[in-house]
């Protein structure tokens, strides 16, 4: 990761989903972790002290202020699940649940009735984004990346899905290993 702000996910599903045992490979290199849930806002993390964000999950996109460039470690296991639940009408900062890297519009196409926008970042060349139907330079999505997604109404994101219809969020997050964030 580089110096400034860069947007990220965790590939691998954690051993351990405390930030400072995911973050210790970047020690001394980060001065904060920013995630944001579109029930309750945001949650952010600085070395050495948890302000509101407790643990790091699959399926959640991070802004970390990176000081100096640094290559973060993630000791984890392959997912089990690639669902992620979208809340509709609101912004959604969001992981990628795979370890391939897909085309877009094929890993979004179980929501792409739904998608209003959808906008990832790179400190080297800013910001993409995918409106569907109008504007995309959002060609892949790839694991470690965040992403910002709004959609119409709650649904589920499966990057696995392919082509089959979405399917209604329900009010406990039973997609999301230990309960979701």
């Amino acid at each position: 990761m580089k110096p400034g702000w860069n947007l990220i996910s965790l590939p691998l599903k954690p051993l351990d989903t405390d930030p400072g045992v995911i973050l210790s490979s970047i020690d001394g290199k980060y001065s904060s972790v920013r995630a944001y849930n579109p029930d309750t806002g945001w949650s952010v993390y600085a070395p050495g002290k948890s302000i509101n964000l407790y643990k790091m999950d699959t399926g959640v996109g991070y802004w970390i202020k990176m000081d100096r460039q640094g290559t973060l470690d993630i000791q984890g296991t392959e997912l089990v699940s690639t669902a992620i639940t979208l809340i509709g009408g609101k912004w959604n900062l969001v992981g990628y649940n795979s370890l391939d890297p897909k085309n877009a519009k094929d890993c979004m196409s179980n929501v792409e009735g739904d998608i209003n926008s959808v906008w990832s970042y790179d400190p080297d060349t800013g910001w993409s984004t995918h409106i569907p139907y109008k504007l995309s330079n959002v060609k892949a999505m790839k694991p470690g990346c965040g992403y910002w997604m709004e959609v119409d109404r709650d649904c589920i994101w499966d990057v696995n899905a392919g082509t089959s219809a979405f399917s209604m969020r329900s009010d406990v997050y039973m997609d999301k290993p230990d309960g979701g964030f």
